[in-house]
């Protein structure tokens, strides 16, 4: 079993990869957020199309079931996180990415039950499909975008530092599932 070695590149970023997945759970709820990004630096819109289009096979359903979602989500907690023969770096990062992942679609159930509508920002036109005015149903959308892109990004930059993203709550359950 591998344990905590010296960190190579490859391993990097794989472990910074996996933050994709919150960030793509995140993206529903930026409408607000990257509206305004994208009004007042047009050019930036170009560099979010690959993610808009990451996102749009991710959540990807038959029926009614997220089968890429939750296909993604089965195959790297089995093939990675439960592997013990691959670096803890990287299943540390894989199951913390799983775990902001899980919290981010439980507020969004959370959202759905209060009757609070996701902001969902057409990356066409560069405009949120939902013009309602600024409320509550807009504030607690944007903060869960923001903090989720922001525990993100911190973790993306930890991981290229080759250091571990210290999370509270998160990190402590991620160390415990992947001892």
């Amino acid at each position: 079993m591998t344990w905590r070695g010296s960190t190579t590149m490859q391993d990097k970023i794989l472990a910074a990869l996996t933050y994709l997945i919150p960030i793509l759970e995140a993206l529903q709820f930026g409408g607000l957020v990257l509206a305004l990004i994208f009004a007042v630096a047009p050019p930036l819109a170009l560099l979010f199309t690959p993610l808009f289009m990451l996102m749009s096979i991710y959540f990807l359903s038959i029926g009614g079931i997220a089968i890429v979602e939750f296909g993604v989500f089965l195959a790297l907690y089995i093939l990675v996180v439960q592997n013990p023969k691959l670096p803890h770096f990287l299943r540390f990062n894989a199951i913390q990415a799983l775990l902001i992942s899980i919290f981010t679609y439980l507020c969004r159930l959370a959202l759905s039950v209060l009757g609070i509508s996701q902001q969902l920002l057409d990356p066409l036109v560069g405009r949120v499909s939902t013009g309602s005015a600024f409320s509550l149903g807009d504030i607690l959308p944007t903060a869960l975008f923001i903090g989720v892109i922001g525990v993100s990004g911190y973790a993306i930059v930890q991981c290229f530092r080759g250091m571990y993203a210290e999370i509270p709550a998160i990190s402590e359950a991620a160390y415990n599932q992947v001892r």
